[in-house]
């Protein structure tokens, strides 16, 4: 069991180091690189349970029109493995938001992340496919790991 653990952070490193995966942004430029733990802090919904354990990892950024970056998140309770690439980045102010297309287990689907950075946590917010609840499809309070917000 340690060992799949090992390799899902190993992975996300990886991701975090070299991200791949090309499109269009809003802004000029900026970058933003993390990755981490938390549990899942909203209601249950198809990827997370109440208090599910998520590892995360991810790069995104964007320079001159172009978007290049990668996601990858693991719920180790439920078995579910996601890897996505972004084509949108916005990143004013405390807040970055991403998007593009995931994989979640084989199935494709579109995927939003917003991500709070700042004190006094930070927290990620994930909504899969065309859904929309309030705190997104997976949630939390990221308690072990960092974001970092690369200023231009």
């Amino acid at each position: 069991m340690k060992g799949k653990y090992i390799l899902s952070g190993l992975l996300m490193v990886a991701l975090v180091i070299g991200g791949t995966g090309y499109g269009v942004a809003a802004d000029s430029g900026g970058k933003v690189t993390g990755g981490g733990t938390f549990n899942h802090a909203g209601p249950p919904s198809s990827y997370a349970n109440f208090g599910d354990k998520i590892s995360f990892g991810f790069n995104g950024q964007t320079k001159n029109g172009v978007v290049k970056g990668q996601f990858q998140l693991v719920n180790h309770d439920k078995g579910i493995k996601m890897h996505g690439t972004f084509d949108t980045y916005n990143g004013n102010g405390p807040n970055v938001y991403l998007a593009g297309e995931c994989s979640i287990n084989g199935t494709n689907e579109p995927f939003r992340v917003r991500i709070a950075t700042g004190a006094p946590w930070e927290v990620i917010q994930i909504w899969i496919g065309d859904s929309s609840p309030a705190e997104g499809d997976i949630y939390g309070h990221i308690y072990k790991g960092n974001i970092t917000k690369h200023d231009k």
